[in-house]
């Protein structure tokens, strides 16, 4: 069950992937969180609901990440390798 599944759409309108339109699906970033972790080369796969909470969902190259909208500290652009060619 999804909380747009609860609440009456007609009074309130509730964007489920809310970070979505701030982040680009398959767009490779560099995150940080509130610990002072840094991730590189985080692939954004989009957000989901756990217990109540919008999570982000990156893929790494080797395991999946969520992170919780609130502990992330900073997200930039991975940059581009230029290749010679």
């Amino acid at each position: 069950m999804k909380l747009g599944d609860i609440v009456d759409n007609n009074k309130i309108k509730i964007v489920e992937d809310f970070r979505n339109e701030l982040f680009i699906t398959n767009q490779e970033y560099i995150l940080g969180v509130n610990d002072g972790k840094e991730f590189r080369k985080a692939k954004f796969t989009g957000s989901k609901m756990y217990n109540g909470k919008s999570m982000l969902t990156f893929s790494l190259e080797d395991e999946m990440l969520c992170i919780n909208a609130s502990y992330l500290s900073y997200a930039l652009t991975e940059p581009k390798e230029e290749t010679d060619g």
